[in-house]
């Protein structure tokens, strides 16, 4: 080393000598540029000893720990033969599967085709299951709204049933009133039966009386002629006195005598047949009586009484041809209305009227 060194100072002096006489001309100039140029070279070489001593402790170190890395990737070496060896294994262990495998495969096409039909099936049945649950939610929307109508519709006829029960009761207490009436009114009927015997041996005495009176009235309007031509007979020669007497004023003058008026009776079985109709069946033929159309009336009557139009009817139809032997209303049909026997229209007229 300090023969490099020297030989370092040697070459600086050297050369630096060398320039500076080449330069100056002076050999003392040069030998002191030479004598500088050694120290110089010295330090130069000293601090590149040190520089090279730097950088072989650093080699050394980058050494070392390219060692420790050498010996560290020797170790991962060992390591990737051994796992390389496990590797070989699994690959040929990948091999004998992919073999069994391969072995498999149409077996497993098979039953892939097959998983795909019974895939396809499970999807139609879906969607049948769904267009079901479609078909279903609907039948159970309209159950709902039929249950729904039903409830109402059961409601109603609740409400309706009430009421009816009410008029059944109503009417079931009216029938027992009525009963005891019909009772009453049978023995009433009796009564009317002795009377109406006693009333025909009274009306024959009185067709007897009337022929009578009859004969007597032909008499004495005879009689009324007679008196009637006399009468004028006289007017007239009073009237020719008074034109020679001066006295025709103020003379009393024979009136006229009044014409006899006979009153159109009521027959008795009419009244016998008012009496034994009720007072609904009444009602029912006074508005047959009348021009209007009665059906709506009528229907209105049978429903108060739990009945129909047709029945009361010919309840009344009943009642007349046990009492006067004849049928009094035409029953009509679906597009007629029931009529009055015309025959019989003023005398059921008239009758009503009484009976009121």
């Amino acid at each position: 080393m300090l023969n490099y060194r020297l030989l370092l100072g040697g070459v600086a002096f050297t050369v630096s000598f060398g320039i500076s006489l080449l330069l100056s001309q002076q050999f003392t100039q040069a030998v002191f540029s030479g004598a500088i140029a050694v120290p110089g070279a010295i330090v130069g070489a000293i601090a590149t000893e040190v520089q090279q001593r730097k950088q072989k402790n650093h080699l050394n170190s980058q050494v070392r720990s390219l060692a420790k890395y050498r010996d560290k990737l020797e170790f991962n070496l060992i390591s990737l033969e051994s796992n390389l060896d496990q590797l070989y294994q699994q690959v040929n262990d990948t091999y004998q599967q992919r073999e069994k495998l391969n072995a498999e495969v149409p077996a497993l096409s098979a039953y892939k085709y097959q998983l795909e039909v019974q895939t396809r099936s499970v999807l139609n049945q879906l969607q049948t299951l769904s267009q079901r649950e479609t078909e279903i939610n609907q039948s159970l929307i309209a159950i709902a709204d039929e249950k729904r109508q039903a409830e109402e519709s059961c409601a109603a006829l609740k409400t309706t049933l009430n009421q009816l029960n009410a008029r059944v009761v109503e009417r079931q207490s009216h029938k027992e009133s009525l009963a005891l009436e019909l009772t009453a009114l049978q023995n009433q009927l009796q009564d009317f039966e002795q009377q109406k015997n006693d009333m025909n041996q009274s009306i024959l005495t009185l067709s007897t009386e009337k022929q009578d009176l009859e004969l007597a009235l032909n008499l004495l309007q005879e009689q009324i002629t007679l008196l009637q031509k006399d009468s004028e007979h006289l007017q007239n020669k009073i009237s020719f006195a008074d034109k020679f007497t001066g006295h025709s004023k103020g003379e009393p003058h024979l009136a006229e005598l009044p014409k006899p008026k006979s009153e159109k009776e009521v027959a008795p079985e009419w009244l016998e047949l008012m009496a034994q109709l009720t007072k609904n069946q009444l009602r029912i033929l006074e508005i047959l009586t009348k021009p209007e159309n009665p059906s709506a009336a009528i229907k209105q009557i049978a429903e108060e009484d739990i009945t129909m139009p047709e029945l009361i009817i010919d309840t009344i139809n009943e009642q007349a041809l046990n009492t006067i032997n004849d049928l009094i209303i035409e029953p009509g049909s679906t597009l007629t209305p029931p009529t009055i026997v015309e025959e019989y229209l003023g005398a059921i007229k008239q009758a009503i009227a009484i009976a009121r």
